[in-house]
């Protein structure tokens, strides 16, 4: 299957922006806090009444040692299509015996008929992160049948993925996920630049944030050109020159 753009939104208008733009999958977090940052719930819901089923939406939930027993976000879950959902391994050490992380939902006549499925996150800046080193993740996510793994940074301070994760390493980690059928999305604070790059690692999913906003500052405004420029640069069969 061809590489797809998420891209990570803040609210219901950027939600509709995405929409328009032909972004294959909006994802739901609050970027002031964070890599993962959790939006609240009314924002989490005025997306989905925008999008209104037109792409699938996947939710931030914040970092995992942060969450709650997952009461405050069991109404939420169990009432929306959510499609995906993930927490950040940040804080609980380098081998760490985490339990799988996916939402507790009850039992509930109004839970959509498919439940958000989990994403598992290796932050390629682990060390700093005190999160589990991404050959941990890996395996955990292996022998856990996850369908999909996000690898993110967790520090926003301008460093990409690529300087926390040569392309080559990169690679070879992304091989056994690959062949054990998992799909795999990078982030990381992508740059145009590196799209030829990214195209030769042949991810499932492309996610994005700062680089289709209207500055390099991933908490300011998307851009709607640069949103385009960026759909039709993962869509097209070769990459942008």
């Amino acid at each position: 299957m061809s590489m797809r753009l998420l891209v990570s939104v803040q609210s219901a208008s950027e939600a509709e922006m995405a929409v328009r733009a032909g972004v294959d999958l909006i994802d739901v977090k609050d970027t002031t806090q964070g890599s993962l940052g959790a939006a609240t719930e009314q924002t989490i819901r005025s997306i989905f009444e925008v999008v209104a089923n037109r792409t699938p939406v996947s939710v931030a939930a914040g970092e995992w040692i942060d969450s709650p027993a997952q009461t405050d976000w069991q109404h939420t879950i169990e009432r929306l299509p959510i499609a995906w959902i993930k927490w950040g391994p940040s804080g609980l050490g380098h081998s760490a015996e985490l339990a799988p992380p996916h939402p507790r939902l009850p039992k509930s006549t109004q839970a959509p008929s498919t439940p958000p499925r989990s994403v598992a996150v290796a932050y390629a800046d682990w060390q700093r992160a005190n999160a589990p080193c991404p050959q941990w993740l890996q395996q955990f996510a292996i022998d856990q049948q996850f369908r999909v793994v996000l690898v993110d940074t967790w520090g926003k301070d301008g460093s990409t993925l690529f300087d926390w994760f040569a392309p080559a390493e990169l690679a070879s980690w992304m091989q056994p996920l690959q062949d054990a059928g998992i799909a795999i999305a990078l982030a990381g604070s992508l740059r145009w630049e590196m799209l030829p790059t990214l195209r030769s690692l042949r991810p499932d999913w492309i996610a994005v944030r700062g680089a289709v906003c209207h500055s390099a500052n991933r908490n300011d405004g998307l851009d709607p050109q640069r949103l385009r420029d960026w759909v039709d640069a993962v869509h097209a069969k070769e990459p942008p020159k």
